[in-house]
This record gives structure tokens, sequence and C-alpha cells, in this order.
């Protein structure tokens, strides 16, 4: 018995602060719980929502029509026997019939709304929610939940899985794979950021809820794939080597002599013509142009099956500077001023009626006025950011320094391997911008976490 007083003794004055800190917790945790549970709590969390939800869809709204790209039938609902990954197809289907073309964009929207929601109330940054609306503008993102694509769809994807490991959550894993699944790149994507959590945390659960994301990556895009195209071409190698192909046209013709497939000698001379024209400058991604000039004599399925490897091999081993040097302009191009974006007026793809009468159909997408507003929205995020890490700098303790340093190096990942394979669109880069603004939040609520943490021992 004095045995047992003795240890209890010797706990106390090891650790009073924890003694303190349970003491005095357990109410604050329970006070925290019931304010977070409350009728008004949830009012003023479906407000912002629906404040979120309707900015996320007002460039829609205001064009007249979702914007579109000339694959964006892979992604309205209609689309999921075309050649990429059909799962914001599947997605999108059971809505098609009653929206058409909006079916993406109002998931796109909700998803969004409901991400930025989910991601302050995990990270303690509730109180700056309201934020969330003018960082939102200023990184285009209500533009691409606007649009036919699934560029948006990775905000949500990166909030679940930053959400999963934090509250150790198997659900938010599952949701953010099958989101990173409806974009070709979105395992490299999620296997780029896990290895970053795991490096950044060091914890089983970084490993395990980013393993399981990236696992239902995988098996979603196999088993839909499998399911829906399982003779449709998702023309990976194809973008490389028209990335190669599209600086390089003699590629063409390498290839044209190595296989003895002439259609690629005539390919090589539409090639150039198109190069030639001035709205095609600083394109990577012209084989779809060939295509529709082409038709039959140039296959994209035949060109990923038997063409789009060797001209990769060959391109990069014939001129591998050459190759280097335009991936570095292209991604120091997205810090650039100036910006484009890829809903021109002219398409190559059918689209509906309504799309005629859009703005879009009227060049505004590509007028001075817009692209400008563009440039200077996006670098005002540039220093809002910068902003918020420096004035915030001394808030920020070692959770916050890590979670901020994992997301801007997958930003910085992002624009390099896109860079690389895909070229200079500044779609791209605008993608993870919103991504970027995470990291914005977690340090400008910074003070607002020391402060409840201080009031929580005090």
């Amino acid at each position: 018995m004095r045995q047992n007083r003795l240890i209890h003794h010797r706990l106390t004055i090891v650790s009073p602060k924890l003694t303190q800190e349970t003491a005095i917790s357990a109410p604050a945790a329970k006070s925290t719980a019931m304010e977070a549970s409350s009728p008004g709590t949830w009012a003023r969390r479906g407000l912002w929502f629906s404040l979120l939800a309707a900015l996320f869809l007002l460039p829609a709204l205001l064009n007249g029509f979702p914007f579109v790209m000339e694959d964006s039938i892979a992604y309205s609902g209609q689309g999921i026997n075309w050649m990429r990954p059909p799962t914001a197809a599947v997605l999108a289907s059971p809505l098609y019939p009653a929206l058409g073309y909006w079916s993406l964009p109002v998931i796109s929207a909700v998803l969004a709304a409901a991400a930025w929601i989910i991601f302050c109330v995990t990270f303690e940054a509730e109180r700056w929610l309201p934020l969330a609306l003018p960082v939102a503008v200023l990184t285009l993102q209500p533009v691409y939940t606007s649009a036919v694509l699934t560029d948006a769809l990775f905000f949500p994807a990166i909030v679940f899985l930053m959400v999963a490991i934090k509250r150790r959550s198997p659900a938010f894993a599952l949701l953010a794979g099958i989101l990173l699944s409806c974009h070709g790149s979105g395992a490299i994507l999620a296997a780029v950021f896990a290895l970053i959590l795991v490096a950044f945390f060091r914890t089983r659960s970084a490993l395990l809820y980013g393993g399981l994301a990236l696992a239902t990556t995988l098996a979603c895009g196999i088993a839909l794939q499998a399911r829906f195209t399982p003779d449709t071409p998702q023309l990976g190698k194809t973008f490389l080597a028209a990335r190669l192909f599209s600086v390089e046209p003699s590629l063409l013709a390498d290839e044209c002599d190595r296989s003895g497939d002439q259609a690629l000698c005539t390919a090589q001379t539409e090639l150039e013509q198109l190069k030639a024209e001035p709205g095609n400058a600083g394109r990577r991604d012209l084989f779809w142009d060939l295509q529709d000039k082409m038709g039959s004599r140039f296959d994209l399925a035949t060109f990923e099956r038997l063409h789009a490897l060797p001209i990769i091999l060959h391109g990069l081993a014939k001129q591998p500077w050459k190759f280097a040097q335009v991936a570095l302009d292209d991604w120091l191009s997205f810090y650039t001023p100036g910006t484009v974006f890829d809903f021109r007026a002219r398409l190559g793809e059918p689209m509906p009626q309504a799309y005629d009468t859009s703005l879009q159909k009227r060049g505004m997408m590509e007028s001075p006025p817009v692209t400008t507003a563009a440039t200077i929205l996006r670098f005002g995020f540039y220093l809002f950011l910068i902003a918020a890490l420096v004035i915030r700098r001394g808030d920020l303790k070692g959770a916050d320094i890590r979670w901020i340093g994992a997301i801007l190096l997958l930003c910085l990942a992002n624009d390099i391997l896109f860079a690389i394979v895909s070229g200079p669109p500044d779609r791209y880069h605008h993608r993870i911008l919103p991504i970027a603004a995470l990291a914005l939040m977690i340090a400008w609520s910074a003070r607002t976490r020391a402060a409840a943490g201080a009031q929580a021992i005090s």
C-alpha cells in the first residue's frame, strides 16, 4: 500500500502538467464537441457550403454553359468509352440525363465546397472559413470547377487524403483514391504525395492511408477500364511522344523510316503546317489535330501501340539537352506574367447546341481583359501566400510546418512533372493553386490554434 502511494506520488511529481491538462482539457474538449454539434454551428457551415458551391458554379452560369475543351466529352457523363479514365464519366452519368454537360461541374462544385468545410474543421481553421471565398477566387478555382474537366477534382482528393491521415479515416482515404482515379496522372500524384507525407511525418498513419488512397486509385482505374473500356487505349505513351514530336517534328519522319508506316511521313508535313498557325504556338498536344486532319490514317490506338514508345526512346536519345531545355522553359513559364486558358472558342469536337450561345464560343476566355484579370488574381495569390507565411511564421509549430512543407512540395512536384510530360498549358499549374491555398490557410490560422492551445492549458 505504501509502495502504491509512493508510485502515485512520483507520477504526480514527474508529470504535473499532464495531470493538470487532463483535468482541464476534458471539460474543454466536451465544450468544443458540444459547440461543434450545435444547430447553430451546422447552420453556419451549411451557409458557407452554399456560398462556396454557388461561387464554384458562378463562372459557368455567367458563361451560359460550362467551360469545355475538345476532350470534355470524355468527362461529361456520355463519354465513358472515350480515350480517358472513365471514373469521372461514371460519376457524372447518373446526372447526365437531367443535367447534361452540367453534371460534372455540379459534382466538382459540391465536392470542392465540402472539402473547404471539412478542411477548415479538421485543421481548426473554421474561424477563417470566410477567407476561403476570396482565396478561391485568387487561385482561379471557380473557373475550373465550372469546367467539364477533372482538374478541379485534385483539390478535394488531396484534402480528403490529408483528412484521412489526420483523422485516421479509411473512408476519406478511399474517397481520395476514387477522385484521383478520375485523371490519368492521379496515381502518380497519389504516390508522390504519399511519399512526401511519409517523409515529413514518419508515421504509420501517413503510410497506411496514403497507401490505401494509392491502392484505391489504381484498383478503381483498372476495374473501370476493364468494365467500360477494355479495348480503348488510354494514350499514356502518346502524350509524351506528342510532347517530343511537337517540339521536333522530324521524329515522325524517323519513325516512318524505321517502321515503314508512310502515314507518319504525311503526319510530319501536316504537323509542320499546324505549328505554323498562330493559335498553335507552344502547343504540345497536336496529336489531336493530326487525328482530325488525317482521320483513320493517323489512328491513335495504333500509334499508342506501335509508335509512341519508339519515338520517346529515340527522341530522348537523339536530342536530350534540347528537350531538357524545353521542359525547363515550360516549367518556368508557369510562374511568368500572362495567362492562357485552354477554353478556346473553336473546338474540333461537336458540342451541345447550348454551347453556341456561350461567351466562350464568342472568344471570351481568349480575350485580353479576361487573361489579364486572371494573371492579376494569380499573382495576388502568390503575394498573399508569401505574406501569410512571413506574417505567421512565429506562430507555426512542428505539425503546421510539416503540413505546409508537404503541400508546397507537392505543388512543385506537380509543376515539374507536367512540364516534363505535357508541356506549357497553364491549366496544369492552375489546378494546383487551390491546393497551395491550403498551406496559406494553415499558416493564417496558426495563431488561432496557438491561442486555443494556450487557453486550454492556462
